[in-house]
């Protein structure tokens, strides 16, 4: 009912409409027709009672508040899994990924399969895939950020109302990103820590 509180024991049905949290020591594990959601300790989310769609999107499934859930979701080509938080919303046909929402931002991180996100304050849209995180706070905008691995850093720039990528996307790879302006080019050490005679100036 929203004020009252029930503790969950194994084997708890939780229905829809219903909010769960969990406390500094608490931790959950959800699971529903070969899904399953592995909740972290201080955490908070929504089950929407109805899902509710607009004539574009996708009906929202899990509203996230707050910490960080762990997502297994099956393959749903005709019914996509959706995670919505205050500063992002993620689109899943089936992957596993990581939500982490906190007062200021969210970062979602994919292991496997891609995920669709898209900034709620934003508006860009990008498609994540497996070593990826988006992130999306109130510090730059609302600006969604994808920070990947080598030869996988997106840009976040469709349905940007800027009308460019400038600063969408960086990468951690140590190369130069083309996700566009405003990315700092990182040099490469192209000797191994420890090899004799290592000139630290010259490498660095």
């Amino acid at each position: 009912d929203g004020t009252t509180w029930t503790a969950l024991k194994r084997g708890d049905r939780v229905e829809p409409g219903t909010a769960v949290k969990t406390g500094g020591d608490g931790r959950v594990i959800m699971v529903r027709t070969g899904d399953s959601l592995d909740v972290a300790p201080d955490s908070h989310f929504n089950i929407p009672a109805k899902a509710q769609a607009g004539a574009k999107n996708p009906a929202t499934h899990i509203l996230q508040k707050m910490g960080t859930i762990l997502f297994k979701i099956t393959t749903r080509p005709d019914n996509p899994f959706t995670v919505k938080t205050p500063y992002l919303a993620a689109v899943i046909k089936g992957t596993t990924f990581t939500v982490s929402v906190n007062g200021n931002d969210a970062a979602l991180h994919v292991s496997k399969g891609a995920v669709q996100v898209s900034s709620i304050l934003g508006g860009q849209t990008a498609l994540v895939r497996p070593g990826q995180t988006a992130s999306v706070g109130r510090s730059n905008g609302g600006r969604m950020r994808i920070i990947g691995i080598k030869g996988q850093a997106t840009p976040a720039g469709k349905g940007d109302k800027s009308g460019g990528n400038t600063d969408a996307a960086s990468a951690t790879n140590g190369e130069n990103s083309k996700a566009g302006r405003g990315t700092t080019a990182r040099s490469v050490i192209p000797q191994a820590i420890g090899e004799k005679h290592l000139n630290i100036e010259k490498v660095s």
